[in-house]
């Protein structure tokens, strides 16, 4: 997925995200745009920045990613990074949502 529907998709999700209360409580959810490479017009938006504050829990996040995934027909892919730990959320599942959030939260970076 490139360009303007990458874009669309990662506002998609910033505004579910921002629509969460227990998301909007403890967090701040912000879009980070690439630098334009040469030739091209404008930046690109390549991620969303989720800033945490205490009492917040991992997974409320991965379960809003995966409620917003599902409401677009499990079509979107996407990775939280934390420090050094990289979790592709392709594979994961409201099962499996716990046990990405213990991983992100034993990251202490």
């Amino acid at each position: 997925m490139e360009g303007a529907e990458a874009d669309e998709e990662l506002q998609s999700l910033h505004d579910w995200l921002l629509a969460e209360p227990k998301i909007r409580r403890h967090a701040r959810v912000s879009l980070r745009s690439a630098p334009a490479r040469p030739g091209e017009m404008g930046t690109v938006l390549d991620a969303i920045q989720v800033a945490v504050e205490d009492g917040f829990q991992a997974a409320e996040l991965v379960l809003a990613y995966l409620a917003w995934r599902a409401a677009r027909g499990g079509k979107a892919n996407g990775t939280i990074e934390r420090g050094n730990t990289k979790i592709p959320l392709s594979e994961t599942t409201d099962e499996t949502a716990e046990s990405v959030a213990k991983k992100l939260d034993s990251d202490e970076s």
